[in-house]
């Protein structure tokens, strides 16, 4: 076997969808994140520094600073270059009204789309379909009808396939 990688799978929206386990578990904690958080330091708790100082890349890009992030990793109080920046802090209050494209729905990652970053192009065509779905551009469209051919399918190109319907809806903010 040549990826030796676990993959989680699930039916959202009558759609097979699979995921890479660690993503899938990221995505979850992210999710109960947004949905638990009371300050940022819970979101950092709930997720981690990592994604957290992701998230601060990502502000700053939106704001087309990213070349002030060096000095934020140095500990650096960006406001002495930006009089009226202010970024999240660990004692802050949460809230997703900083999280760049939350209120459009392109925040998350989103696996049915993300499946293109792992999946091996040679078996784009076997497995699925690429389906236009409004803001989202595309989703990759696995019929359910089809699941055992394409758990077979994946575990033969190196892949273990774990269904898990639970993880899904949670790395898909539906649990």
């Amino acid at each position: 076997m040549q990826n030796q990688s676990i993959l989680i799978y699930g039916n959202i929206d009558n759609n097979l969808v699979f995921c890479p386990e660690a993503e899938a578990v990221a995505l979850a904690r992210r999710w109960y994140a947004i949905r638990n958080a009371t300050t940022w330091q819970d979101f950092i708790d709930f997720t981690s520094e990592e994604v957290f100082n992701q998230l601060i890349y990502e502000i700053l890009e939106a704001l087309e600073l990213v070349d002030l992030y060096p000095n934020y990793l140095m500990g650096e109080d960006l406001s002495s270059y930006i009089t009226d920046l202010h970024l999240p802090q660990p004692e802050d209050p949460f809230t997703t009204d900083v999280l760049p494209g939350f209120d459009e729905g392109s925040y998350m990652p989103i696996p049915a789309q993300e499946i293109i970053s792992w999946l091996p192009e040679e078996l784009h065509d076997n497995l699925g379909q690429f389906d236009h779905h409004g803001v989202f551009e595309f989703v990759y469209r696995i019929d359910p009808a089809n699941e055992s051919m394409v758990v077979q399918s994946l575990e033969a190109a190196g892949f273990m396939c774990k269904k898990d319907q639970a993880l899904m809806e949670q790395a898909h903010g539906l649990a």
